[in-house]
């Protein structure tokens, strides 16, 4: 009785284990599989627009412990420009190997011409997070949107 109770423990401690998919099995990404420099330009498909992001503090896997990000966007020419009126920028990400989404976006003030800042991120956990910036309409419709991958 006291081997096949020992058993159980072992056994559910290995389920709940693998079922978070443990840090020490993941792997660091570079940018040649999807990871995502912080100084990297990136692109929109739909508008002349391009964003740098900063990670200013984090990310961080702990929903107590707030991440701030900051986004710098340039018009064609590589100028800072501020989003045309009616456009909002907000932050989203998921957690694919859990299947969820993150726990607070927060939201972007811009602190300067063409520079937005985001200090209410609220990530679940640490891993490979898919993390996006989406261009939004006041009625909340994604019009544009970047992606990249980070782990952590």
């Amino acid at each position: 009785m006291k081997k096949s109770i020992q058993f159980l423990l072992v056994y559910f401690s290995f389920i709940v284990l693998a079922a978070c998919d443990s840090p020490r099995n993941h792997r660091v990404r570079n940018a040649d599989d999807g990871g995502g420099s912080e100084s990297e330009l990136q692109s929109f498909s739909q508008s002349q627009m391009q964003i740098k992001r900063q990670w200013v503090s984090g990310p961080f896997g702990n929903v107590k412990k707030a991440s701030s990000l900051m986004v710098f966007v340039y018009d064609s020419s590589g100028e800072l420009m501020s989003l045309p009126t009616g456009l909002d920028i907000n932050f989203y990400a998921t957690m694919p190997s859990m299947g969820h989404a993150l726990e607070q976006p927060g939201y972007f003030t811009e602190i300067s011409k063409g520079v937005y800042l985001n200090n209410g991120i609220l990530l679940n956990m640490a891993g490979d997070w898919n993390m996006e910036l989406w261009l939004q309409d006041a009625n909340f419709e994604i019009k544009d949107k970047v992606q990249w991958a980070e782990f952590f």
